[in-house]
């Protein structure tokens, strides 16, 4: 069983495609590892959820993020030693180092360049199913 922490963007995923590989993701973590989460991320879920772009979305991404909030591990982020081009996306790399994650799915590398940071995995959901789906 594994830490994993989700980037905002496989939440949304999930919600815009029922079944697809957000929802698969979201599903295996769920089952079969420790879904690790911080205040600061769930404060990014509801602030993502709640963007007008989403709007005709927002009640299954509500619905995953609930589900998410109510049986995640939460953890207070830990000081984050890497500098990322998106200053918001280090509280995913807190939480990680916090909880002594394992991996972090994201559907954005852009944000997350490396393959590891420090020795938190970063994989795109369809690597992480690849790898670790059943």
């Amino acid at each position: 069983m594994m830490k994993i922490v989700l980037d905002c963007n496989v939440i949304i995923g999930a919600g815009l495609k029922p079944g697809g590989t957000c929802y698969r993701v979201i599903r295996e973590v769920l089952l079969n590892h420790r879904c690790i989460v911080s205040k600061e991320i769930l404060e990014e879920y509801r602030i993502t959820i709640n963007k007008p772009r989403l709007r005709k979305h927002r009640e299954p991404i509500e619905m995953i993020a609930d589900r998410l909030e109510k049986v995640a591990e939460e953890v207070t982020g830990a000081v984050n030693p890497f500098k990322l081009a998106d200053p918001d996306d280090e509280i995913y790399l807190a939480a990680a180092f916090s909880a002594k994650a394992d991996i972090l799915i994201t559907g954005d590398l852009a944000h997350f360049p490396e393959p590891f940071y420090g020795t938190v995995r970063i994989l795109r959901p369809h690597e992480f199913l690849s790898l670790y789906g059943k």
